[in-house]
């Protein structure tokens, strides 16, 4: 499968970007948030998740990095802190 182009939000389509600056388009995601995205050419979705990296004393997520998969299921799976 060839790499996409471009990337947009489904949701507000007007706005893409190259495929290669994926990151700004899932800056403002929310810990363990996840946000489908689609690809041109028309090449399978992609899944923006934010991942804990720490988690305080009552279980609460206090820092997380971007990261992207191929599934809802791995990005949901990731995204979750317990």
């Amino acid at each position: 499968m060839s790499k996409p182009d471009f990337i947009y939000d489904p949701e507000e389509w007007e706005y893409t970007v190259p495929f290669e600056d994926k990151a700004n388009m899932a800056d403002d995601l929310s810990n363990c948030e996840v946000k489908r995205f689609s690809t041109l050419i028309k090449g399978p979705d992609i899944f923006a998740a934010r991942v804990p990296t720490g988690v305080d004393e009552c279980g609460d997520v206090t820092d997380s990095e971007l990261e992207w998969f191929d599934t809802l299921e791995a990005a949901q799976a990731a995204a979750s802190p317990y």
